[in-house]
């Protein structure tokens, strides 16, 4: 994942650490700062920067908190440990909201820190949860939740006093054997709606591997306009295993592997004009792996973090395009305007310009 702030990325590249980049000339990025965190195979997995501070969860290690006012230099300040993974984070208003995915000597759920002082992050709430928490999303007095699927919304107007005042599960599929929901679910934010990109896996009896349900996994739209009582009002079934969704206006991408013995990656743009009817666009095989990709929009373009940079034109959600193509092995991408961002985890950082053809 990466977070832009002025002429600066910061990307939490995996097993690479915490990497900087200048960008102020986009066609010669420069890596000017880098701080290795201590954390396994996996390594950071989130990133956010928040005045001077960047907040790098590094899965198995805690959250970091560095000082980025110099960006050469990042300069670790603070740091919060307990016994889980950290795996995303969000900041506003002087407080962190932290994912803690799984937990050997706690439950797993939100924590949520005072960050005031960055340098003694203070734990001033949390709330347990039961699941494989997924995602998180700040939206005004709520944080929108994916645990194992389901949508969780919290009420953190007291951040002492977190409280899950509604939540919506997803349908489970009565056809074979035991359904349950995976570890996709990213959630996407936006007006009084949320967009989950959920898949749903099956598993025929005890002892077999659960597989991806083409039936039941794809774009769900769960109205939030009360979130006492969040309600579903739209589903496209995609018949793959989504992994990550970004909306531009009226239009979601949605980026998944197919289900297909192939579980190559595919993009499918979805119009969502009226949630309640989304009209799904068509499918776009672009080929390569995609698990734990993402997508991101600009303009009428969708790039796509995968098995290689995947530039789309989906413009006409019916027929989307692939207009351009970059040979490195992408694992997050940020689009601002023009410019694509891209990490690889331990293969560093480019940053491209992409020019539209001319008609």
């Amino acid at each position: 994942m990466a977070a832009i702030d002025g002429d600066y990325v910061y990307v939490a590249a995996a097993e690479a650490g915490f990497r900087v980049y200048s960008v102020a000339d986009p066609q010669h990025p420069v890596e000017v700062g880098a701080y290795e965190t201590p954390g396994g195979p996996t390594g950071t997995t989130g990133v956010v920067v928040a005045d001077g501070f960047a907040y790098v969860a590094d899965q198995y290690n805690g959250l970091h908190i560095l000082r980025v006012d110099d960006p050469a230099n990042p300069t670790p300040v603070g740091v919060y440990r307990e016994g889980g993974s950290v795996w995303r984070v969000a900041v506003r208003d002087g407080y962190a909201y932290v994912v803690i995915r799984t937990a050997t000597s706690s439950q797993p759920g939100l924590r949520i820190l005072d960050v005031h002082d960055p340098a003694h992050p203070v734990p001033v709430g949390r709330l347990d949860l039961k699941g494989f928490v997924e995602d998180l999303a700040l939206a005004g007095p709520y944080v929108y939740m994916s645990v194992s699927g389901a949508l969780h919304i919290v009420d953190v107007s007291d951040p002492a006093q977190p409280r899950e005042v509604g939540a919506y599960d997803q349908p489970q599929e009565p056809s074979v054997g035991t359904a349950f929901a995976g570890r996709n679910g990213r959630v996407t934010v936006a007006g009084s709606y949320v967009y989950l990109a959920s898949a749903t896996r099956v598993s025929a009896g005890r002892g077999s591997t659960p597989e991806p349900s083409a039936e039941a996994s794809g774009l769900r739209v769960v109205d939030i306009s009360n979130p006492v009582a969040p309600v579903e009002v739209g589903f496209v079934r995609i018949g793959w295993d989504p992994d990550a969704a970004a909306i531009v206006g009226s239009q979601v991408s949605v980026l998944g592997n197919t289900t297909g013995p192939a579980r190559e990656s595919g993009l499918r743009v979805i119009d969502v004009t009226d949630p309640a009817r989304p009209v799904p666009g068509a499918e776009l095989a672009i080929g390569g792996s995609n698990f734990g990709g993402s997508v991101a929009l600009a303009g009428h373009y969708a790039f796509v973090a995968s098995d290689a940079l995947h530039v789309l034109d989906v413009a006409d959600p019916a027929q989307p395009v692939e207009v351009g193509f970059h040979p490195m092995m992408v694992a997050s991408v940020t689009a601002d305007r023009s410019l694509i961002y891209a990490g690889s985890g331990s293969n560093g950082f480019e940053t491209l310009r992409f020019t539209p053809a001319a008609p």
